[in-house]
């Protein structure tokens, strides 16, 4: 059986947690940055329900609403790769693993710039947003694909709401700390299915092949 490497994709492998708080911290006039820095304790979607009981969101038409988001997605297509990363991919994909994107962005916001930075042929299956805004829903989606079990599989995250929508079908996870939480966030939340966590590339790639084995 192949070995199934599922990543997230903002703050993972792209550079774009500025950018997203921003557009949030503009839609909730009053929100923090911890606020919004909490949200990503569960699942995101559903942190913006919430979020939109504790703060008034700005006032706009749908055509405004248009223009927003495709203005986001083009300020998005240029966030950068963090560091490492496209050559991370490349290696595992060389070594046999099923690579599989599990975003809580939308199509929009995702197939643009995994094509812009030459990315996306690295993944077998890309599960956006529009296929569910559940990450617990598209981790079931996937072992049903590809006939896997959950010790098959990985999954490498930055938020702790990720741990816990991975938790819920147990399957083990890695966190990176260059994204929205830190090594102490991860560390504090005594996840069982948090097997690792990294603070380097290098040192994740190392992490996949030992539990990969």
């Amino acid at each position: 059986m192949k070995k199934i490497i599922i990543f997230d994709m903002d703050g993972v492998i792209v550079d774009s947690l500025n950018l997203a708080r921003d557009e949030v911290l503009r839609l909730f006039p009053g929100m923090t940055e911890d606020y919004f820095k909490d949200m990503h304790n569960e699942n995101f979607h559903e942190a913006l329900v919430k979020a939109r009981l504790a703060y008034p969101q700005r006032k706009e038409s749908e055509d405004e609403k248009i223009i927003r988001r495709k203005l986001y997605s083009e300020k998005k297509l240029n966030a950068l790769i963090f560091p490492g990363v496209i050559n991370l991919l490349e290696n595992l994909k060389k070594k046999g693993y099923i690579l599989i994107l599990n975003t809580s962005a939308s199509n929009d916001d995702t197939v643009p710039i995994l094509h812009k930075a030459k990315i996306a042929r690295f993944f077998d299956f890309i599960g956006t947003s529009e296929i569910s805004k559940n990450k617990t829903e598209k981790f079931k989606l996937i072992q049903e694909k590809y006939g896997t079990s959950k010790d098959d599989v990985l999954f490498i995250t930055d938020s702790l709401g990720d741990v816990r929508e991975a938790k819920e079908v147990g399957i083990k996870t890695i966190a990176v700390t260059w994204g929205v939480h830190n090594k102490d966030d991860f560390k504090n939340s005594k996840s069982e299915n948090l097997i690792a966590i990294t603070e380097s590339v290098l040192e994740l790639e190392s992490v996949i092949e030992l539990n990969t084995i």
